[in-house]
């Protein structure tokens, strides 16, 4: 107190209770339940868990968060998780503030320029403009088509011709055959996909074994995709499959009489049946168009609901 001017030691009154005061506050303030809260907390599984990307900067002047102690917990704990992006740096002659500092002291704050230290910008800038211009990216590829292609390898069933409740469609007997009922709403997206508010109606994609058949979901209630495990690279909102041979170096046996291409040979039925179905955020009638070569056809599915005596 001696070293307070004297000026400072007047407005203060009484010492000795000023002190008493101050302690007993901070004594309050630690013995409570926040603090104890505040003390004990462990972040790491919440970093571990978070699932965008992340920044740490830390000033090296700071003596409320060391810089040494957390940049090398913090990278600890992104390292235990599935963080898709990260970067932590330290802030060269900066405090808590990050401003620039002569000693870190909190008592030093009102003596500052009232400005961030320009290491701090020059790395934060760069760094949340590159953040931001992928996200641009995401968003303008997720509302871009999402043309994927099914597999022929992928096949589950060969069948004479299409099951009860579908409709095939197209000349000639049809290229590609779709349900006509309302299809039932199941499972819904996880969380790590980010489809969370979808839910999944399943049903077997059947296509003429000898011919090619894309399909497009064209309008929907909210948002639509299409979603079958043989297709490359995740889910779509149009995809084409076929044609699938029925010969061919794929159809031939190995040793033990199984064939990689199965089901090959035209006895084995020819309408090829793939396993999947349409994730939507909301229930209603979707518009898809098949298309074979010159053919083009509107289909309404129902999904979740029924379409209102659309054809």
């Amino acid at each position: 107190m001696e070293a307070f001017p004297g000026r400072t030691r007047n407005a203060l009154g009484d010492i000795d209770n000023y002190v008493d005061v101050i302690v007993s506050q901070e004594l309050t303030a630690w013995r409570s339940a926040w603090f104890a809260s505040f003390v004990g907390y462990d972040p790491s599984p919440a970093i571990a868990s978070l699932r965008v990307p992340v920044v740490a900067l830390f000033g090296e002047l700071d003596t409320q968060v060391r810089a040494d102690i957390n940049a090398t917990a913090i990278s600890e704990a992104i390292a235990a998780g599935d963080v898709p992006g990260y970067a932590i740096a330290t802030v060269f002659g900066a405090n808590h503030l990050f401003q620039a500092a002569s000693t870190g002291s909190p008592d030093e704050y009102d003596l500052l320029r009232p400005e961030f230290a320009p290491d701090f910008l020059d790395f934060l800038l760069p760094w949340l403009t590159e953040q931001v211009g992928r996200a641009a990216d995401h968003l303008e590829a997720r509302d871009q088509p999402r043309h994927r292609v099914v597999k022929c390898l992928g096949v589950i069933d060969a069948i004479p011709e299409p099951v009860p409740g579908y409709t095939a469609y197209g000349a000639d007997g049809g290229f590609a055959a779709l349900p006509t009922g309302v299809l039932h709403l199941g499972r819904s997206g996880s969380e790590v996909s980010g489809h969370e508010d979808y839910r999944f109606a399943k049903f077997g994609l059947l296509v003429r074994r000898s011919r090619q058949a894309s399909l497009e979901i064209l309008t929907a209630p909210d948002d639509a995709f299409l979603d079958y495990g043989t297709i490359d690279s995740g889910s779509a909102s149009a995809l084409t499959v076929g044609p699938c041979d029925t010969h061919g170096p794929l159809c031939e046996a190995d040793s033990d009489g199984n064939a990689r291409g199965w089901p090959c040979g035209a006895d084995r039925g020819e309408w090829l049946v793939w396993a999947g179905g349409i994730w939507v955020n909301e229930s209603g009638c979707v518009e898809v168009l098949a298309s074979s070569g010159d053919e083009k056809i509107s289909v309404w599915l129902a999904v979740g609901a029924s379409c209102d005596g659309r054809a």
